[in-house]
C-alpha cells in the first residue's frame, strides 16, 4: 500500500474526541490493583474448576493437563509479577513505554526479521520441530502430498487403521479404505503456504515467517489506523512481550497465519480505496480457506458491514466480492468436492450417507454452532483465565481502557475480537491441545493495540507517567519472567509427549514402532507416518504383541525386535 493511501486512511484522530478525559486519576495504581485482583480471580476460579471437573470432568484430558498444570503454574507466577510490579513506580521503567517502542519502528524490519529468526530457533530447541496436536499433523500430512504434487496421499488399504487411529479418521485425516487414499479432514489453505517450506524439509518455518510478518504487519496497521510511531511500536512491544505470541509462532497451528490474513484483510477494507479492496477480499479468501471458516467469518463480520455502510460505493464492495470469490471458490468449493469424489467407500450392509468419509465431514460441519450448555461454559472460563494468563499482566484491562479513546478503527478491532469472542460460545467443543486460548488468537492483536491507545491517551502528565512505570514492569516482568516460564512449559509439555515413543539407535536405518494406546498420554496422536509412507521410520497402532510379530515378519522377513517400553515395541526391519 502506498504512502497516500496510509495518509488517506488514517482521517481519524486516533484518540476520539469524546473520550479527552481521565480514565481514572491515578490510573497507574488503579492498573496495578484491577491486574492483582483479575490474577488473583483467575486463581480462586481455577480452583473452583478444578473441583468441579474431579467431580464431573467438562474439559478433554489435554485441556484438562495443559488448564490445570502449567496455566495454574504460570497464574501463580503472574500473581507474583503483578505484586512486585508495583515497585516499579518509583523508578524510570516509563521508557519501556516511551522510548523502546520507538527504536523498534525506527528499525521495525530489523525487528520482524530477528523475530523471525528467534522463533525459528524455537521451532527447533523449545517445539522440537514436532506435530504436538492432530490440528498441526493434519496440516502437515497435507502439505507433504501437496509437496510431492499429489492432492491425496495413498496408505496400502489393509494397514490404514494401523498407520491411522481409527478414532481419528475422518475427523483429522480422510480416509478412503477401498482404494487407500488419505487427505486431510480441514480446509486446504495453511497446508499450500506450507507447502514450499515441507518441499525444501523445513515445515517448521513457516510460523516464524508469518511471525516475522505479523510483527511488521501490526506496527504499519496501527499506523494506517491513525497511530502515531509511538503508540504502533507499542503495540507491537506488547505483542512481543506476550508470551501466547511466541508459543503459538514456534507451532504448526493454524492461528498465525489467519491473525496475519485478518490484519491484512481489515486494512485493506480501512483504506477504502479500490487497491484496499482487492487486498481485503484476497487476504479475507486466504483468511477463510486456512483450516475451517468460522473464525475469519467472525472477524470479518463488524469490518463488512462497516465498511458497506461508509462507503456506499457498489464499485468498491463489488470489488471486495470478485477478489474473494476465485480463492474462496477454489478452495472452500473445489476442495470439498475434490474430497467428495475420492471418500465415496461404502461398506456391506451400511448405507453411503452412514459410511461414507465425507459424510462424516458433513455431519461434523453441522455440529459446529449450539446453544452454550453448562459444561462449554465452563470451558469457555477456563479459557478466558487462559488468555488471561497468556498475555502481558494487565493487557485486557488496558485494552478495556484503550476502547474508550480508540478512534473508528480501533473500536472495530475491539468488535472483531469480542464477535469472535462470543462466537465461539456457540461451538460446542473445547479447544483440547493449544497454547491460550486458540479460539480467539485469530483477533489477539486487538488486545496489544487497544492497550497501546490507554498507554499514550489524554491526561494529566504525572498521572500518565506512573501508568507507563507500571506498565513498563509488567512487561518487564513478561518478557523476563512469564516468556521463559512459558517456553519451559512448552518445551517440557512436548518432551513428555515424544518421550514415549522408544530411541530409535543411530545405526538403524528403517524400523517400525508399534504403539499401544491403551496406556500413555495420548498415544494416539504420536502414530505420524508420511502420506506415501515413505519414511524410514514408520509409526503404527499395535494389536498385541503377537499380531504386531506375525504382522511384520509377513510384510518384512527377517525382522527383529530391538527395543520396548510399556508402551511400544521398537522393530529393525531389513
Amino acid at each position: 500500500m502506498s504512502q497516500t493511501e496510509l495518509s488517506n486512511a488514517a482521517q481519524e484522530p486516533v484518540i476520539a474526541a469524546s473520550s479527552r478525559t481521565s480514565i481514572w486519576r491515578r490510573p497507574g495504581i488503579s492498573l496495578w490493583l484491577l491486574t492483582c485482583l483479575f490474577t488473583a480471580l483467575g486463581l480462586v476460579l481455577t480452583i473452583l474448576l478444578f473441583q468441579i471437573y474431579t467431580a464431573r470432568p467438562f474439559v478433554v484430558p489435554i485441556f484438562a493437563r495443559l488448564f490445570f498444570v502449567e496455566d495454574w503454574q504460570a497464574l501463580q507466577l503472574m500473581a507474583a509479577v503483578s505484586v512486585l510490579a508495583i515497585v516499579g513506580i518509583r523508578y524510570p521503567l516509563d521508557k519501556v513505554i516511551t522510548e523502546v517502542p520507538l527504536w523498534l519502528m525506527r528499525n521495525l524490519i530489523a525487528v520482524s526479521v530477528l523475530t523471525g529468526m528467534l522463533l525459528a530457533i524455537g521451532s527447533h530447541t523449545v517445539y522440537q520441530q514436532h506435530p504436538f496436536s492432530m490440528d498441526e499433523y493434519a496440516v502437515l500430512f497435507q502439505s507433504q502430498i501437496f509437496a510431492k504434487g499429489h492432492l491425496s496421499g495413498s496408505f496400502p488399504p489393509t494397514l490404514i487403521d494401523r498407520l491411522i487411529h481409527p478414532q481419528l479418521q475422518n475427523y483429522f485425516i480422510m480416509t478412503n479404505h477401498q482404494t487407500g487414499a488419505v487427505a486431510s479432514a480441514y480446509w486446504p489453505g495453511l497446508a499450500l503456504l506450507m507447502t514450499p517450506f515441507t518441499f525444501v524439509g523445513m515445515p517448521w518455518l513457516i510460523n516464524a515467517v508469518i511471525g516475522s510478518f505479523t510483527v511488521w504487519t501490526c506496527a504499519r496497521f496501527a499506523q494506517a489506523l491513525g497511530s502515531s510511531e509511538q503508540v504502533a511500536g507499542t503495540a507491537v512491544l506488547l505483542l512481543l512481550a506476550s508470551p501466547v505470541f511466541w508459543a503459538d509462532n514456534i507451532s504448526l497451528y493454524a492461528m498465525p497465519a489467519i491473525l496475519l490474513f485478518n490484519m491484512l484483510f481489515a486494512w485493506g477494507l480501512w483504506t477504502r480505496t479500490l487497491r484496499g479492496a482487492l487486498l481485503a477480499g484476497v487476504a479475507g479468501s486466504i483468511a477463510l480457506s486456512m483450516a475451517n471458516p468460522v473464525p475469519h467469518i467472525l472477524f470479518a463480520i463488524c469490518w463488512l458491514a462497516w465498511f458497506a455502510a461508509s462507503t456506499r460505493s457498489p464499485k468498491l464492495i463489488g470489488a471486495v466480492i470478485l477478489a474473494y470469490l476465485p480463492l474462496s471458490l477454489l478452495l472452500c468449493l473445489g476442495w470439498p468436492l475434490y474430497r467428495l469424489s475420492m471418500f465415496h467407500e461404502v461398506s456391506a450392509g451400511q448405507s453411503a450417507a452412514s459410511n461414507s468419509s465425507f459424510s462424516h465431514y458433513l455431519q461434523s460441519l453441522s455440529s459446529i454452532l449450539s446453544l452454550p450448555s453448562v459444561i462449554s461454559l465452563q470451558s469457555r472460563l477456563a479459557a478466558t483465565i487462559k488468555l488471561w494468563g497468556w498475555g502481558v499482566p494487565g493487557l485486557m484491562v488496558l485494552a478495556v481502557w484503550g476502547y474508550r479513546q480508540g478512534n473508528q478503527g480501533y473500536r472495530l478491532m475491539a468488535w472483531a475480537f469480542g464477535v469472535t469472542f462470543l462466537g465461539y460460545l456457540l461451538v460446542p467443543y473445547d479447544q483440547g491441545h493449544g497454547w491460550g486460548y486458540r479460539y480467539v488468537h485469530y483477533a489477539f492483536v486487538a488486545l496489544p493495540m487497544l492497550a497501546a491507545i490507554a498507554l499514550h491517551g489524554p491526561g494529566e502528565t504525572e498521572a500518565r507517567r506512573q501508568l507507563q512505570r507500571l506498565a513498563g514492569a509488567l512487561v518487564l516482568g513478561s518478557v523476563l519472567m512469564m516468556l521463559p516460564l512459558r517456553l519451559w512449559q512448552v518445551h517440557g509439555v512436548i518432551a513428555y509427549d515424544t518421550a514415549q515413543l522408544p530411541a530409535i539407535p543411530q545405526q538403524v536405518q528403517k524400523s517400525i514402532t508399534f504403539l499401544r494406546t491403551d496406556r500413555g498420554f495420548y498415544p494416539q496422536d504420536l502414530i505420524q507416518n508420511d502420506p506415501f509412507v515413505l519414511n524410514n521410520h514408520v509409526i503404527m497402532l499395535s494389536y498385541g504383541d503377537d499380531q504386531d510379530a506375525r504382522l511384520i515378519q509377513s510384510l518384512f522377513p527377517g525382522s527383529h525386535l530391538i527395543g520396548k517400553t510399556p508402551g511400544a515395541t521398537l522393530w529393525q526391519v531389513p
